[in-house]
């Protein structure tokens, strides 16, 4: 392992560019239905479970910090955002402005609880998204 804080920081940088996030951009978006999947299994495969919003707030704010960090590259990372805000706004949204808490894979509403914790991820999320395209 690593002793000095500096070592620590390099050697999660490196496990951030070389397994973190190629695992989550390969196994953790949903290229067919969009989305970040919910779960992975400790084989690295995607679960086909409901997907929340907060994992999908989550994993927007999660590439722009690895691409502020230098962890992913800016076209990886761009495309991985997009789809999840695509996706958060398509799916999560409702008319009220309300997001609701999560949806079955196939994109229909699971629960439309709009619960405050819910919304402040979904609201932390698109902030982000925004900041790396304010359009």
């Amino acid at each position: 392992m690593t002793n000095t804080p500096a070592q620590k920081i390099e050697f999660l940088k490196k496990w951030l560019a070389q397994d973190v996030f190629p695992l989550w951009n390969d196994k953790g978006i949903d290229r067919i239905r969009g989305g970040f999947v919910e779960s992975l299994t400790f084989e690295g495969e995607p679960m086909d479970l409901p997907r929340r919003a907060m994992v999908q707030s989550r994993q927007i704010y999660s590439f722009l910090t690895g691409l502020r960090l230098g962890s992913v590259s800016k076209e990886v990372a761009t495309a991985a955002i997009e789809q999840g805000t695509k996706y958060m706004v398509e799916k999560f949204s409702e008319p009220s402005g309300a997001f609701i808490y999560s949806v079955n894979p196939d994109g229909t509403p699971k629960s439309k609880n709009p619960d405050l914790y819910t919304q402040a991820f979904a609201l932390f999320g698109l902030a982000q998204a925004y900041t790396l395209n304010p359009q």
